[in-house]
């Protein structure tokens, strides 16, 4: 879905993303993915 979207923000807020790994949790196995490919 987002995660194209979640791969951005990722990047450009590490910490954000560190701080809200509650709400980006169920997200990073779609950013993962997305990695890989």
């Amino acid at each position: 879905m987002h995660c194209h979207f979640v791969k951005v923000l990722n990047h450009v807020d590490v910490v954000g993303h560190r701080f809200h790994h509650w709400l980006y949790e169920g997200m990073d196995r779609c950013y993962e993915a997305a990695a890989e490919v």
